[in-house]
């Protein structure tokens, strides 16, 4: 994963702005990312635990200034329509 690249759409808003996007897409690499709105940073972290590409990512996520849950995300992708193989 591109941080450049995914700090252009990852938690993206009208109003909002990232202001640092640091990505180690390996599994127990780490997500650092942190959007401004209205003059207020929050910085999301996560670690990855799974990647497959194209396949599967797992990994954790947390916003520590509003929680210390620590949420499970699992994406699995599925091929769609003719191109599918």
């Amino acid at each position: 994963m591109d941080p450049a690249l995914a700090g252009r759409w990852l938690f993206a808003t009208p109003d909002g702005r990232i202001v640092r996007c640091d990505i180690d897409s390996r599994p127990g690499g780490a997500l650092v990312v942190t959007d401004r709105r209205a003059g207020d940073d929050v910085e999301h972290r996560g670690a990855f635990v799974e990647v497959d590409p194209p396949r599967r990512l797992v990994f954790t996520f947390s916003v520590p200034k509003y929680s210390s849950v620590v949420t499970a995300v699992r994406i699995d992708l599925v091929p769609a329509g003719a191109g599918a193989s």
